[in-house]
């Protein structure tokens, strides 16, 4: 007997796409749904998360990696060290 879900999961693309059974909130007998992308296309969603997953890692190292503004007086400094 397949499991029956109280209602439609969230696509993940962890899982693979396929019919599964959803209880109907009407009627309450299960029925088959659809689970996957909307657009069919399992291999568009993949790319379309590791796209996003790529660019918040993206923006996570960016704004660990900024170096601050010296301070006005650290050219000088750095004149003076070379000198010695």
């Amino acid at each position: 007997m397949p499991h029956v879900f109280a209602s439609k999961p969230r696509f993940c693309v962890g899982f693979k796409p396929g019919l599964i059974r959803v209880r109907c909130p009407k009627c309450g007998t299960p029925h088959f749904e659809y689970f996957g992308p909307a657009d069919r296309d399992e291999v568009g969603a993949e790319l379309a998360l590791l796209r996003a997953e790529l660019a918040r890692a993206f923006a996570i190292l960016a704004s660990q990696t900024r170096s601050p503004k010296p301070s006005p007086g650290a050219a000088a400094r750095r004149k003076r060290a070379r000198r010695r």
